[in-house]
């Protein structure tokens, strides 16, 4: 009797008792070494075949997304300001910083998740701020 199971590393696909198929890629290693493998699940056999064949041209091209949580434009910002910026500029610079973050940016971008954060959601931003009567140099900065 042949081994159906599939190397180590290669890409598999399944239904499940539900009827719907699933299927999963290794895309390469997390940083603390474990596989990353990615998961992707459709209605029919096609459809996830189709979406497992995208993943591997992803993978080969090197354009697959690091495994983890996805950055807001929020988290991104309060790390990069307490714990990039705060280390380089003196006290009054990251203060100035900081209201900027927390007053303006957050509060009219933060919900963004940041890889899908557009030119147009910046502008939209700009003319707000504007309009609300926020100086042309705050809307700048």
């Amino acid at each position: 009797m042949a081994n159906s199971r599939q190397p180590n590393g290669a890409s598999s696909i399944h239904q499940a008792k539900d009827g719907r198929w699933h299927g999963y890629v290794t895309v390469g290693v997390k940083d603390d070494g474990r596989p990353d493998r990615r998961h992707v699940t459709r209605k029919t056999r096609a459809d996830v075949t189709k979406a497992v064949r995208e993943l591997e041209r992803q993978r080969e091209s090197g354009a697959v997304r690091k495994a983890g949580q996805t950055w807001t434009v929020k988290t991104w910002l309060t790390h990069w300001v307490e714990n990039i910026a705060a280390l380089h500029v003196s006290e009054n610079t990251i203060d100035g910083y900081r209201v900027a973050v927390n007053h303006h940016l957050i509060p009219g971008l933060g919900a963004h998740r940041l890889e899908k954060l557009e030119p147009e959601h910046l502008e939209r931003f700009y003319k707000k701020m504007r309009d609300n009567g926020s100086a042309a140099g705050t809307a700048h900065q």
